[in-house]
């Protein structure tokens, strides 16, 4: 679900909403049907339990919500780390393409929109990843020198032009 629908929003809104509602007539029943359930007397104890039949359904209902609602954040949350994380590769490989596999930190985190730290640990795992070798520039910062093969970029640009025509 896209955080930027409205209607997914206004929905989550109801869902919210309707889970509060249910769940404050709901639960004070099923309390008070419960308390009921102590009750020596045959007769209240009969009640209370026709009583907590009456409070059941709207808790449970409530409860079904919030479990829906706690389903769809954890959708949502992996949907936006995927997001992410598909950003910040494109970032890298943009950069990588443009400067001939060579990328600082300090470009890297300026293009991405990330702080230097975080920028850092992603370079420092790509670099692992693709087998990147580090140089340090004459002002001590590092660069990411990652091996490309501008064979490969020739054929993805002849294989673009190809499915536009």
């Amino acid at each position: 679900m896209n955080s930027a629908d409205p209607v997914a929003g206004t929905l989550k809104f109801f869902k919210k909403a309707g889970a509060g509602v249910l769940l404050a007539v709901g639960a004070p029943i099923v309390l008070l049907a419960g308390y009921g359930l102590l009750d020596p007397s045959s007769t209240v104890r009969q009640l209370s339990i026709v009583i907590m039949a009456i409070g059941l359904p709207p808790t449970g209902i409530a409860g079904w919500l919030v479990w829906s609602l706690m389903r769809q954040n954890k959708r949502d949350a992996i949907e936006a780390g995927l997001a992410s994380q598909q950003k910040l590769q494109a970032t890298l490989f943009r950069l990588l393409k443009q400067n001939d596999g060579r990328v600082s930190l300090l470009q890297f985190a300026m293009e991405a929109d990330l702080p230097g730290d975080t920028a850092k640990d992603y370079l420092k795992n790509q670099a692992k990843v693709f087998e990147a070798d580090v140089e340090v520039s004459t002002g001590g910062n590092p660069i990411y020198c990652f091996e490309v093969q501008p064979e490969l970029f020739q054929l993805e640009e002849s294989i673009a032009t190809d499915w536009e025509s």
